[in-house]
């Protein structure tokens, strides 16, 4: 059977205070009877008899309490009230000036004050006082040295009210440093509070640890970047997050920094999820240091996020600069070569024949060297989203026809023919941007004169349901499935030793890839080596209201 708690609190209150009057009213009665009989000869019979009454009336009224009868111990007034009415009686008209039993009243003091403040302790005051002016007059008429009790009386209500006001004064200090205590509690909760509130509001995953390891708070980014909806709260951080190092060697972070004793900073550290899943970690780990011989737990602050996509702009950047500088190197030493060469023919003689090979092949690289700065620029305002699209009505026909006459010579000089199909089901025209069009066709078309030693390369036109589709078939080198999948990363070159003997940066179709975006192209390629291959891309019709 459960016990509700509040339910068994009650119950333990009601016992505990059945407990205290018990004691006070057995303890008091059995005091007072005790002193009648060892001190008989201070008591007449008037006053034995007298104080038996009391005695009984207090007894009753102390049954009245433990029972709880009328609900009494609801009224503390009430019970207060007979208390004072029954020592005033009892102290006043029959008991000895010197009873140690008037010491009692602080007990009244006490419990007044605590329920009616000082007003409550000044009236039970003068209740006291007034009782012990009682027992002087009475006592006046019956001893040859008044004097004498008065001044004991003086002193017993002086030091009880002593006693009461020192008992007072220290609950007072007591009270004040009650709230004093509270007020730094509630000061410390809401700044407790204002600092959880700045910690889950940062973007990077925040940890704090004891020395072992286990967590003892942490945020919500914390939460997100662990991948995790479940409590980290006295988890060690060792089962939360399993970090290695750039050669997978498991890394325990409390135990690195516990042995340099300093901060631990690192981008070079991975994260691994369950599923075998890893990303690059940025990692701050702080040992907190506290003052000399402060005898607090010590531990660790970690601040950690996810710079995947930062590493990996970072490697794409080293790839970059690394790429362009071998691709610049070559046609820059050429064109300066064949320069010095023209130069030197012109100072030695006049072979006209001569110069003008150098100039035409210094003009080749040259021209390289535009067409890969033309890439690096549109591939830079790709990467920053500054490309413009403006759409415009196009005929698919006269970018078909545009497109043969700028590259039959270029075929025809490689021994190639050039080929152009156009459906019938071509429509007449579609909205869309031309530029993109024309440049995504011509690094098709360019690639595929480029690796194509014989044969032919065709360029094919057909009407899509909505939109159009360009076809860009030739007989050259091909490409093997496993660089099919990779023909429009950036600066992906094929392995293939037939590619090398082209120049070229890897970057047009990359820009290729960018541009079809735009204007929500697709491609696809089909290809097999030694034979050929064939780039597909399907234009939509970007105005709305035509189908």
């Amino acid at each position: 059977m459960k016990h509700d708690p509040l339910h068994l609190s009650e119950r333990v209150k009601k016992i505990l205070n059945r407990l205290t009057v018990l004691l006070f009213h057995g303890v008091l009665t059995i005091a007072i009877v005790s002193e009648i009989l060892l001190d008989r000869s201070f008591y007449s019979t008037s006053d034995v008899m007298g104080i038996l009454v009391i005695v009984i009336l207090f007894g009753v009224f102390g049954v009245i309490r433990y029972l709880d009868l009328y609900k009494v111990n609801n009224h503390p007034i009430l019970y207060l009230t007979v208390y004072h009415i029954v020592f005033a009686v009892g102290f006043g008209a029959f008991s000895p000036a010197y009873t140690p039993y008037l010491f009692i009243w602080l007990i009244l003091l006490y419990i007044v004050n605590y329920y009616y403040g000082k007003q409550g302790f000044i009236l039970s005051s003068s209740v006291l006082f007034l009782t012990l002016l009682g027992a002087s007059f009475r006592l006046l008429t019956n001893t040859s040295s008044p004097i004498e009790y008065i001044q004991f009386i003086g002193v017993q209500f002086g030091a009880i009210l002593i006693i009461g006001l020192f008992f007072l004064e220290t609950e007072a200090v007591g009270d004040k440093d009650r709230r004093l205590l509270l007020g730094s509690m509630d000061k410390a909760q809401l700044e407790r509070q204002r600092l959880m509130s700045l910690i889950n509001s940062m973007g990077d995953g925040v940890i704090s640890t004891d020395e072992r390891g286990v967590i003892k708070l942490y945020n919500a980014s914390a939460l997100n970047i662990l991948d995790t909806n479940g409590t980290l709260d006295d988890r060690n951080i060792r089962d939360v997050m399993a970090v290695i190092d750039q050669s997978a060697k498991v890394i325990d972070l409390i135990a690195e920094v516990a042995e340099k004793n300093t901060n631990m900073i690192s981008t070079d550290h991975l994260l691994v999820y369950p599923d075998g899943e890893k990303i690059n970690l940025y990692l701050n780990i702080s040992p907190i240091k506290l003052s000399f011989q402060q005898n607090i737990e010590r531990g660790y602050i970690i601040s950690f996020r996810d710079i995947t996509h930062e590493k990996s702009l970072e490697e794409e950047r080293n790839e970059f600069i690394s790429v362009v500088s071998h691709e610049l190197r070559t046609p820059i030493a050429i064109t300066e070569a064949n320069i010095s060469n023209a130069q030197f023919i012109v100072e030695k003689g006049n072979n006209l024949s001569a110069v003008k090979t150098s100039l035409d092949a210094a003009h080749k690289q040259a021209l390289f060297l535009a067409n890969m700065i033309n890439d690096l620029s549109t591939l830079s305002r790709a990467e920053r989203g500054k490309l413009d699209m403006k759409t415009e009505l196009i005929d698919p026909r006269e970018i078909m026809k545009s497109l043969e006459e700028d590259y039959t010579e270029q075929a025809k000089s490689k021994g190639l023919e050039l080929f152009t199909d156009i459906d019938d089901s071509t429509p007449v025209s579609i909205t869309s941007n031309r530029l993109y069009i024309r440049e995504i066709l011509q690094n098709f078309i360019t690639n595929s004169v480029k690796y194509t030693k014989q044969g032919s390369v065709t360029i094919l036109l057909s009407g899509k349901d909505g939109g159009i589709e360009f076809a860009v078939r030739d007989t050259g080198i091909g490409i093997s499935k496993s660089d099919q999948k990779r023909v429009f990363d950036k600066f992906f070159r094929s392995e293939d030793f037939r590619t090398r003997e082209s120049s070229g940066t890897g970057l047009g179709l990359y820009v290729t890839k960018k541009l079809m975006r735009l204007i929500n192209a697709t491609a696809t390629v089909k290809s097999k080596l030694n034979e050929g291959s064939t780039f597909t891309v399907l234009i939509p019709n970007l105005d709305p209201e035509k189908k």
